[in-house]
């Protein structure tokens, strides 16, 4: 993770936390998937986490809203946000088990289950990620 000035830091961001998490996640969340299902991108499984991607773009750090990505990842999220969203909520709900409802709602303002109903993807690699998520929160998969 890029060092930056604790004086250049914006409200709800913890630096100390992110760094922790940055240590503590050395591998890109999202790279296995992509590499298997985005081979173009040029990815491995094993890619070294670059930066921190937050899942909702606020700049809060907590535990619900960090994913640890190398660069390629992180530009296909921002170049693919719904999709990207929809990937990264997958890996901390169905692979980490690193979600908390009660911080969902309090970055984005909305209901995870209710957000997850209306993300059906464009893509169709993408079905089976959206159908485990909606299971974790209980919804039946249309």
């Amino acid at each position: 993770m890029r060092r930056r000035s604790a004086t250049n830091s914006h409200p709800g961001e913890d630096l100390a936390f992110r760094r922790g998490y940055a240590d503590a996640n050395p591998w890109c969340e999202l790279s296995p998937w992509l590499a298997k299902n985005f081979p173009k991108l040029g990815l491995t499984r094993w890619e070294p986490t670059a930066e921190v991607h937050h899942l909702w773009g606020t700049r809060r750090d907590c535990l619900t809203n960090l994913l640890c990505v190398c660069r390629t990842a992180h530009a296909w999220c921002h170049a693919n946000p719904q999709e990207g969203r929809l990937l990264c909520m997958w890996v901390k709900c169905c692979c980490k088990r690193e979600f908390c409802e009660d911080e969902y709602r309090a970055i984005s303002g909305k209901i995870a289950s209710g957000w997850i109903t209306y993300q059906y993807p464009s893509r169709a690699e993408l079905i089976p990620v959206w159908e485990e998520t909606m299971a974790y929160f209980g919804n039946a998969a249309e």
